[in-house]
C-alpha cells in the first residue's frame, strides 16, 4: 500500500496475488485499516481468552491434485474472544516458527 505514491488497488492485488477480487477488496480494506494512525492494543488484556488458528492461502495453477499445502503461504491468526484478530505469515508450523510472534 506504501509502493506507490496513490496506493494499490484491489484490482492490482486481484492480479498480483492470483486471488478472487472480492477476497483482493476485502484485503485491501483490512490493510489500510490495520495501517492508520495510533497504536494497536495488547491482545488478552483484562484476562481475556485469545484462540489462534493457522490457514493456508495461495493457488498455484496446474498444481496436480493431493499435493497439499506445501507451496501455499501459511497465515497464523490470534482471535481475542468478543474482540480483535490479528494476522501473521509464518513460515512454517514448527514451534520455532510461531514462538517469536509477539500479539501485542
Amino acid at each position: 500500500m506504501c509502493s506507490s505514491k496513490k496506493g494499490v488497488s484491489a484490482h492490482q492485488l486481484h492480479r498480483t496475488l492470483d486471488i478472487g477480487y472480492e477476497a483482493a477488496w476485502f484485503m485491501a480494506h483490512r490493510i489500510r485499516q490495520a495501517m492508520r494512525d495510533g497504536g494497536l492494543a495488547p491482545l488478552g488484556g483484562g484476562g481475556k481468552t485469545i484462540e489462534a488458528d493457522e490457514t493456508y492461502i495461495g493457488k498455484i495453477k496446474g498444481m496436480p491434485k493431493g499435493r497439499g499445502p506445501t507451496h501455499k503461504n501459511m497465515v497464523l491468526t490470534l482471535v481475542e474472544r468478543g474482540g480483535k484478530a490479528r494476522s501473521f505469515h509464518i513460515d512454517g508450523k514448527a514451534i520455532s516458527d510461531v514462538m517469536p510472534i509477539n500479539p501485542s
